[in-house]
């Protein structure tokens, strides 16, 4: 199996020459979601540029000049929330492409491992969405299925989902607790099972497979046609 490959550019994640669906493919077409197109563009954008400063800042490679006074005061909240974990040595990721068997494909925010916990955090900011703890969940299933490919053993983390408002003060950490986490992996195993089925029915047409270029074989009388028409020309 090849490895995920995420394209910023399209922000699109391919794995063996196909494209995957995200979170929000799978959510929409079954119409498990609503209200993403009323978030405002601008929103949308310093959101991206949040999470991005986040990374960079947990790498040790953030310019914050670079970063616009508003956003930057959100990604010192965040730094200082993480202190504690990083202070105990923990290795927080941020802004990893993660993929699960169920054939989805996301981008995880920020996840550690302390001791025998995996800890997945979803930074959110100026809207608040009903479907936000379904993706989280998604989410931390994703994470979890790609750390058990890399560690290549049974580990079985206890996980600790949690969304961070980061434009409250003092910021806004609602849990999303066990039983509730149960529920919604049902409900999202119940997604991901409806999607494949209006797939393979031809329901949804999504952009999966990249089209291969048209092979093309040239045969002697190909070159013969051709020098054919080229003497004439020259004629």
């Amino acid at each position: 199996m090849g490895e995920l490959e995420f394209r910023p550019g399209p922000h699109e994640y391919w794995k063996d020459g196909r494209r995957i669906p995200v979170f929000h493919d799978e959510a929409h077409a079954v119409g498990l979601i609503h209200g993403t197109e009323h978030i405002p563009e601008r929103y949308r954008i310093a959101g991206s540029n949040t999470h991005a400063a986040i990374h960079f800042a947990l790498e040790g490679d953030l310019d914050e000049a670079s970063v616009a006074p508003a956003d930057m005061v959100l990604v010192r909240k965040a730094l200082a929330y993480l202190a504690p974990w990083r202070e105990r040595g923990c290795k927080i990721v941020a802004e990893r492409p993660v993929y699960s068997e169920l054939g989805y494909a996301t981008c995880a925010d920020t996840y550690w491992i302390e001791g025998t916990t995996l800890h997945v955090l979803d930074w959110k900011s100026k809207v608040r969405l009903p479907w936000y703890p379904l993706q989280l969940v998604a989410t931390a299933d994703a994470v979890r299925e790609t750390i058990h490919r890399e560690m290549r053993d049974a580990f079985v983390p206890t996980l600790n989902l949690r969304l961070v408002y980061l434009d409250h003060d003092p910021i806004i950490v609602e849990p999303v607790y066990e039983d509730q986490e149960q529920e919604l992996r049902a409900e999202w195993g119940r997604c991901c099972e409806h999607y494949d089925w209006m797939v393979r029915n031809g329901i949804v047409r999504p952009k999966t497979v990249a089209v291969p270029e048209p092979e093309t074989t040239v045969t002697d009388a190909d070159l013969a046609e051709a020098q054919r028409l080229l003497r004439e020309a020259q004629a």
